[in-house]
């Protein structure tokens, strides 16, 4: 057999050896919790089953060629960067409100830990806003030499 994805084969060979690893674990030392056990195990069919769907793409040479027209379609590659900048704003917006209601927090109960969760918010936003402002200059620059 030829192997036309060799970063899927490897991929698919990882999930299929961590998939029947934690699988024979889960069988051999089952959890107290029975609730613990089926979502051991489902997991485990998960990661195999992803394991063997990537390692037959990556033996099939017409599926392999779809995932490669579908890497190289312009579409996707617009709804994916539409999709990232989406949820970089809604995560800005998360972390903003967050600020907020632990500054909200501080002030009513005057606990040293929502000064914390303050801090740690806080620099996540900056650092959000810094790479934001780091990209925005990059790309104008970028666009200001050639079109794009």
């Amino acid at each position: 057999m030829k192997a036309y994805n060799k970063k899927g084969l490897i991929t698919g060979t990882i999930f299929c050896v961590i998939g029947a690893f934690s699988l024979i674990k889960n069988l051999m030392v089952p959890s107290d919790l029975m609730i613990l056990q089926i979502r051991n195990i489902v997991i485990s069919f998960l990661a195999l089953s992803i394991g063997l769907n990537s390692l037959i793409r990556a033996l099939s040479k017409k599926c392999t060629e779809e995932d490669i027209s579908s890497k190289i379609n312009v579409r996707n590659s617009i709804v994916k960067l539409k999709s990232l900048c989406s949820a970089f704003v809604i995560l800005q917006a998360l972390i903003f409100i967050c600020v907020i209601l632990s500054m909200i927090a501080f002030y009513f109960t005057e606990n040293i830990l929502t000064v914390a969760i303050l801090i740690v918010l806080g620099l996540l936003l900056s650092i959000s806003w810094i790479i934001e402002l780091i990209t925005t200059i990059y790309y104008e620059k970028k666009q200001q030499g050639e079109e794009f």
